[in-house]
């Protein structure tokens, strides 16, 4: 969908951001604030899941003073969407709402609002630099030789974990494994697929086992700092930003890890 922004503000489509693998539509600015616009895809429609997982990493990397707001459609009923969008937005619009964007500049988070989101932030990034400096560590020192990373699936078990956002029990429908205390994540890199969107299921996995939102602020939970490898067949890449997949996967707490066999994890 494309917007109608007025020409007196500033406005990115599609932003890209050094921590953020899928984030808002719409980037707004008066040069004072910012506005971050979502508009929920035909999945998003239908699981509510995936624009958590897209408004979770971006309240974690944006500004704490970001407006994140949902742009539904006002002629269908969204209903689920609407719900969400009371519970974990700062605000919900329609179309004809951008045509008074000054009115949106002038709402203000409350300061312990912002104080609590500066306060996840800090200790959220102080652990992703922790977890940087580790995986930079190991892929120094490590040539990802082993190809067959897949081969140590055969020896691991799904995991079983809380689903914060469902508020359920669940096991692990992609290639993240349990082994001891390690929650073990394997994945098999393809020449052809971007690195970024392969890792995204482990990303996401880290948010919904992880995160917890009340009130609109992502707490991270005590799981968020269980140990967590992350097997892959080589270092992931992408070509306009090529740590970001690294970045991100810190920022999830994967420590990544090139083995064919659980000795190696247990040595870890």
């Amino acid at each position: 969908m494309n917007l109608n922004i007025p020409e007196n503000f500033l406005s990115v489509k599609k932003p890209d951001h050094p921590f953020v693998y899928n984030g808002p539509d719409y980037l707004i600015s008066d040069r004072e604030n910012l506005i971050a616009i979502f508009i929920p895809t035909k999945k998003e429609q239908k699981n509510a899941n995936y624009l958590h997982y897209r408004l979770l990493n971006s309240r974690i990397a944006y500004p704490a003073k970001t407006l994140m707001i949902i742009l539904l459609d006002g002629r269908v009923n969204y209903q689920e969407q609407e719900n969400f969008g009371k519970q974990y937005f700062n605000k919900i619009i329609e179309s004809k709402d951008l045509n008074r964007l000054e009115l949106l500049f002038n709402e203000k988070l409350e300061q312990a609002y912002l104080k609590a989101i500066k306060k996840i932030q800090r200790e959220i990034f102080d652990y992703q630099a922790y977890m940087q400096i580790k995986n930079e560590e190991y892929m120094q020192t490590n040539p990802f030789n082993y190809q067959d990373v897949d081969s140590i699936k055969i020896q691991l078990k799904k995991e079983k974990f809380y689903d914060y956002f469902n508020q359920k029990e669940e096991i692990s429908r992609g290639p993240i494994f349990e082994y001891k205390d390690n929650i073990i994540g394997v994945k098999s890199l393809k020449k052809h697929y971007s690195d970024l969107n392969e890792l995204k299921p482990f990303y996401e996995y880290s948010i919904k086992s992880s995160f917890q939102f009340d009130d609109g602020i992502p707490y991270a939970q005590k799981d968020f700092e269980q140990p967590k490898i992350l097997n892959l067949n080589k270092i992931p890449y992408l070509k306009s930003d090529p740590l970001k997949p690294i970045r991100i996967a810190s920022l999830f707490g994967w420590n990544l890890r090139n083995v064919d066999s659980i000795d190696q994890i247990e040595n870890y």
